[in-house]
């Protein structure tokens, strides 16, 4: 009887062993950074005002590695920018000037 209790007991422990290394062993799991997030909310409302080709080219994920990639849209202009009328898009040509934004160029909120 004793046996049979010490083998549950060793395959417990070896179960429990596997699982924590398993779990050590995962990556971490891909949670958005409030840039991506804010970036994506900006480019939601400016697809009311501008084309699929002048969005085209933003990027709002972020990329970690040697050379990390951030979204083009700051957190800031990203708040300036939702909170803008299709007019006051138009009239800044924001479409347009985002369609051919440089990274790191002038800032695209008014």
């Amino acid at each position: 009887m004793r046996q049979g209790v010490r083998r549950i007991v060793s395959g417990l422990r070896m179960l429990v062993l596997t699982s924590g290394v398993l779990v050590l062993l995962q990556p971490p799991a891909h949670g958005f950074r409030s840039d991506e997030v804010e970036c994506e909310e900006a480019v939601a409302r400016l697809q009311e005002c501008c084309t699929s080709d002048d969005l085209a080219a933003v990027n709002c994920t972020y990329e970690a590695g040697c050379e990390s990639i951030t979204p083009n849209i700051t957190v800031s202009e990203s708040r300036c920018l939702r909170e803008l009328s299709c007019k006051q898009v138009h009239q800044a040509e924001i479409c347009e000037r985002i369609a051919t934004r440089a990274p790191n160029s002038e800032r695209l909120c008014p």
